[in-house]
């Protein structure tokens, strides 16, 4: 995170009352005049081993934060905030760090994840409270703690896989600051393992290609290797993805109409765009076939249900029965030959079958629909049927 706030209330605030003894009277003094981090921090080790029960624990532990946050120590400040949080369940500075610096530890242990969702809870709970005491001039204070609050939430139950509860405190983040490119980047790896992978993409686009600072080069570097490995293995190549940063940059939330093709739908549109390169004839019915495996393709049925399509061409593959008057027969289409595609359903009987492999051009009414096999149903005037062959004519005997 890019903006560190401390909650520390001055050594100067403390009264007489509150020392054990003129020793640690002192020792604070020193503290306080110490401005080397390192020093400081020794001073403070120094004091708690004189005396460890003070009154003034909870500030020490405040200011042992302080001083290792100074030296770049994350991993120091994180056991410090812990400390001090089980030395004093409700002091916010303890509660504020141990919820900001947690997110992103290595291996946290099932205790210490648990530990952060009551504490992280504990800090939205007492956030009121303490900056109605505690007068700030930055008024986005509260703002910025509620939201690591759903940031330490959020990775919490990443961590512990309970992915739909870690995607809604991440959306919630995202609500609340929709510049944290670090969020961006564990939602979309959520999403990603939810199997979400169109908008997976988005959001680690957006981790990406979102200029600022929240995201470390090196973190940043990271998860474009994930997003172009992810990106590769679902649309087959990486043309577009710069054209989807771009897009990632406008919102936080993808567009309701963002698409991204698979690697099945492209071959699938390259296929087809060979199929009518060769038959231009086939283009009305592979856009009518397209649509109708989508998902929702039950949906795009219902609209053209009872509508009259334009007239398409079918070979005959076989006939209802082998009896006559034939009242339906299977079709393959150029785009699948010799698989069943369409079932004409005749509006009167026809004398016979027609031979297998035969080519034929009707008009019909679609009256059903199965996606898997797929199978679509049309009523067809015969009068609008062509290439069908005559009965043969009957021979009289002498």
């Amino acid at each position: 995170m890019s903006r560190i706030f401390l909650f520390l209330l001055a050594i100067s605030s403390l009264t007489a009352q509150n020392w054990t003894d003129r020793g640690e009277y002192d020792q604070v003094l020193a503290v306080r005049a110490e401005a080397t981090p390192a020093r400081k921090l020794a001073l403070l080790e120094e004091w708690k081993r004189k005396y460890p029960k003070s009154d003034l624990a909870p500030m020490r532990g405040e200011l042992v934060i302080t001083a290792q946050q100074a030296l770049g120590d994350t991993a120091g400040a994180l056991t410090a905030a812990r400390e001090l949080v089980t030395l004093a369940p409700q002091n916010f500075t303890g509660q504020y760090w141990e919820t900001v610096l947690t997110p992103g530890s290595k291996a946290p242990s099932s205790a210490e994840l648990a530990q952060l969702e009551t504490t992280a809870k504990a800090l939205q709970a007492n956030a009121g409270a303490y900056f109605q005491s505690h007068k700030f001039e930055d008024v986005s204070l509260p703002a910025h703690v509620e939201f690591a609050s759903h940031r330490a939430l959020g990775w919490s139950a990443w961590m512990q896989g309970k992915h739909e509860e870690a995607e809604k405190e991440f959306r919630l983040c995202l609500k609340s600051d929709p510049q944290q490119s670090e969020i961006s980047a564990w939602l979309g790896t959520v999403l990603a393992i939810k199997d979400k992978q169109v908008e997976a993409l988005f959001h680690l686009a957006r981790a990406v290609y979102l200029p600022g600072d929240n995201l470390v080069p090196s973190s940043r570097n990271e998860v474009r290797t994930i997003l172009e490995g992810l990106y590769v293995r679902y649309h087959g190549n990486t043309d577009g993805l710069d054209q989807l940063g771009a897009v990632s940059k406008a919102s936080a939330m993808p567009p309701a109409d963002l698409a991204i093709e698979s690697a099945e739908q492209l071959r699938i549109r390259r296929q087809d765009e060979e199929l009518i390169r060769v038959n231009p004839d086939i283009a009305a019915w592979l856009k009518l076939r397209r649509q109708l495996e989508a998902k929702d393709g039950a949906a795009t049925f219902e609209k053209i249900k009872g509508v009259a399509l334009p007239r398409l061409k079918g070979i005959v593959l076989r006939c209802d029965a082998a009896t006559t008057p034939v009242t339906e027969v299977l079709l393959a289409m150029a785009d699948t030959p010799g698989i069943v595609s369409i079932a004409l359903n005749f509006s009167s009987p026809m004398t016979a079958c027609a031979p297998e492999n035969t080519a034929i051009e009707f008009e019909g009414v679609p009256t059903a629909f199965i996606n898997q096999p797929f199978l679509l149903k049309l009523q067809v005037d015969t009068t609008k049927l062509s290439g069908w062959p005559e009965p043969a004519p009957t021979v009289k005997g002498k």
